[in-house]
């Protein structure tokens, strides 16, 4: 019968970085050794340092947000601040119409009068007509064009007013919108930043 030679089982240690005998007696004696102790006290701290690390730089990470929040807030605020400022601080629409004119002219208004004459420039006419208000708080209608003054609204005409706050209400929500959107865009780059830091100092540990 021919003999064989069979290798025996071996055991690698992690702490150490070495290769033992994989039996009872050896791995006792290696892990009794003083260098074996050392080599697993040594990777106690490694661990806890790295989780002491780890706990300062969530911390850090938390407070780094809240400070983002704090100040896309306060920028927030201030925009809506100076965009309350400019919409107040624009001129109130007002008459360009003289006061006394429906006093002047009130009484030759006639029923024929306020309607509206067929001719070409019927379309510039409707857009000089102004609107203004007597002494007592009526309103009346004055042709820059033409001197002409009635009570009642003529066709076509559109309030300046109305207009121009429509237009302010439009440009306001965009503003808005625009803010809302960018705020969102700068933390979500801010949050990926973050987060590619991290995963950096952790590879960087392992």
């Amino acid at each position: 019968m021919a003999d064989y030679w069979k290798s025996q089982p071996r055991k690698f240690c992690q702490y150490c970085k070495c290769w033992i005998a994989d039996n009872k007696p050896s791995v006792e004696f290696h892990e009794r050794g003083k260098n074996h102790k050392e080599n697993v006290a040594a990777k106690i701290q490694e661990i806890r340092k790295k989780s002491v690390a780890k706990a300062k730089q969530e911390k850090k990470m938390s407070k780094d947000f809240a400070a983002m929040e704090d100040a896309a807030q306060k920028a927030y605020e201030e925009d809506l601040k100076r965009l309350a400022g400019h919409t107040s601080g624009e001129s109130v629409c007002s008459a360009k119409a003289p006061a006394e004119a429906p006093v002047r002219k009130q009484k030759k208004l006639k029923p024929s009068a306020v309607k509206p004459r067929s001719d070409p420039s019927s379309s510039s006419r409707t857009q000089a007509w102004v609107s203004g208000t007597t002494a007592d708080g009526l309103l009346y209608y004055y042709n820059t064009l033409t001197a002409e003054s009635q009570w009642e609204k003529p066709d076509g005409f559109v309030d300046e007013c109305v207009s121009s706050t429509a237009g302010q209400t439009q440009v306001k929500r965009c503003l808005m919108v625009y803010l809302h959107v960018s705020f969102f865009i700068f933390g979500l780059f801010a949050l990926i930043e973050r987060i590619g830091q991290y995963f950096r100092q952790q590879t960087k540990w392992d």
